[in-house]
């Protein structure tokens, strides 16, 4: 039964994402009003949500996101539902709001208002994570799939990472990182200092960045 409540939740959190997005790109809402609406209804559902007896949902999460910093499997971890967000206050109007379950796993929402239209193509448009010298995380573009409009907007977009975590592990992308076999260089600056950001690419070239940040609640 507990279970069952869980998955309920866990649905109904996707939908009510999903409904926000599609909201804001109808109404061009602006991103601070969105991103305070989207932050309160999903953290008070989380809330809600961790109340669940979590313990007796071991063996529940796969192998591939249910591991420890040494890739083993890590049947009773419990991650905690954090919640974080990232702003661009440039040219590019965009939130993206990032939520981590119980197994690790996270998932990226967001939308764009405008910032595309000064690109004569989006085929060489990247969407990374990246620590303080920009060398690259995880690369999100496959993933996020973010599908552009003539104006230079996006439509909203959604999609759960199944090897990123916000908190959970030592290489949450919360946590200042230093990315591996990298072959940029950081100068004498090899410290991991923080914080890591998402950023906006064409090609090499970092069109726009905004840090990542833990929504406190």
């Amino acid at each position: 039964m507990l279970f069952f409540i869980k998955i309920q939740s866990k649905t109904f959190i996707t939908f009510i994402k999903i409904k926000i997005l599609k909201i804001t790109a109808i109404l061009k809402l602006k991103s601070f009003v969105v991103l305070f609406i989207f932050v309160v209804v999903t953290t008070a559902i989380s809330i809600k949500t961790e109340a669940v007896n979590l313990e007796k949902r071991t063996n529940t999460c796969s192998s591939n996101s249910k591991r420890n910093i040494l890739s083993k499997k890590n049947e009773d971890k419990v991650c905690k539902c954090t919640i974080a967000e990232s702003t661009f206050s440039s040219s590019f109007s965009r939130f993206s709001f990032f939520s981590q379950d119980e197994c690790g796993r996270t998932t990226i929402a967001g939308i764009f208002s405008r910032g595309f239209e000064i690109f004569n193509s989006t085929n060489d448009i990247r969407f990374e994570i990246v620590d303080s010298c920009n060398r690259t995380l995880h690369d999100l573009t496959d993933g996020l799939n973010v599908q552009f409009n003539n104006d230079g907007s996006t439509d909203p977009f959604i999609h759960t990472f199944d090897q990123i975590n916000l908190d959970c592990f030592e290489d949450g992308i919360l946590f200042p990182q230093v990315a591996k076999n990298s072959k940029r260089s950081c100068g004498g600056n090899q410290r991991r200092d923080g914080p890591n950001a998402m950023t906006v690419k064409e090609g090499d070239d970092i069109k726009a960045k905004a840090s990542v940040n833990d929504v406190p609640r």
